[in-house]
């Protein structure tokens, strides 16, 4: 796989509590996300100008009460949204897009416009599967 190096005032050295944290906050998303991702109704809501599927934010609010919300900024938004369509290449392939940070820019475009690899929380066994990614 080949991701951006950091440069050299990029770098993160994080304390063993500190990589803790992240990890559990790493955890507690995935499995978030999956629950999300099995989920209908009530947190999905249909957008027929759109052809897919909005989080209604205020149920959200209610399910996961402990969420950590990104601080708001002019330049950022939270995107929350679903659709399901057909992907032209293989399971590894579409994992090795979402672990490198330039082919994760170059897959959604309008959401991720810098990205790189700062640290490798965890190596996994696709090389790098838990990263800590600056946007």
């Amino acid at each position: 796989m080949i991701s951006l190096s950091p440069t050299e005032h990029d770098e993160c050295n994080h304390d063993s509590r500190q990589q803790t944290i992240i990890f559990e906050s790493v955890v507690a998303s995935m499995n978030e996300m999956v629950e999300l991702w099995k989920m209908n109704d009530p947190f999905w809501v249909d957008s027929s100008s759109y052809r897919r599927c909005f989080i209604h934010r205020e149920i959200y609010g209610r399910k996961f009460s402990n969420q950590v919300l990104p601080p708001q900024t002019s330049t950022g938004r939270i995107e929350s949204s679903k659709d399901c369509g057909i992907v032209s290449m293989t399971a590894v392939e579409l994992i090795h897009n979402f672990l490198d940070p330039v082919k994760w820019m170059n897959l959604f475009p309008t959401i991720v416009t810098k990205a790189k690899t700062i640290e490798v929380l965890d190596s996994g066994t696709w090389g790098g599967s838990m990263q800590l990614v600056k946007c």
